[in-house]
This record gives structure tokens, sequence and C-alpha cells, in this order.
């Protein structure tokens, strides 16, 4: 009896370990987008490359949005192991 709840409650922190990588590979492409984005804007006049530079900037905001409502997300359904 005692292995299965050593089991169950290593597996339920693996769990919490697995959300929090996730969450730092949102914010890590979130902010490859938004420096992309902000090189973009800089240094090429391009109206095209602007468009696109906004767009990254815009994607990245998005994203680390998202990023961070699934981790809480799913935090809050693993609060109830």
């Amino acid at each position: 009896m005692e292995d299965v709840t050593k089991r169950e409650s290593l597996a339920a922190l693996r769990t919490k370990l697995a959300n929090e990588r996730t969450l730092m590979s949102y914010i890590r492409t979130a902010l490859a987008l938004i420096a992309l984005g902000s090189f973009l804007i800089k240094y090429d006049p391009n109206i095209y490359t602007l468009i696109i530079g906004v767009l990254g900037i815009n994607a990245g905001i998005i994203i680390i949005i998202y990023g961070f409502y699934r981790f809480y997300l799913v935090k809050n359904n693993l609060g109830s192991l």
C-alpha cells in the first residue's frame, strides 16, 4: 500500500515539473519571437520586415499569455490531487 502512495506522489511531482518545463518553453519561444520582431523593426526599414516584426512581437505576447494560462489551468487541476 505504501509503495502505491509513494508512486502516486512521485507521478504528481513529475507532472508538476513537466508543467513548469512547458511554461519555460512557452516563455523561451515568446522571447525569441519578440527579440526577432524587435530586431527586424530596428535594423531594416523595409515595410515588409516592419509588418513581420510587428507580427512577431504580437505573436510572442500572445504565446506568453497562452503559456501562463495553460500553466495555471494545469496547476489548478493538479491541486486537487
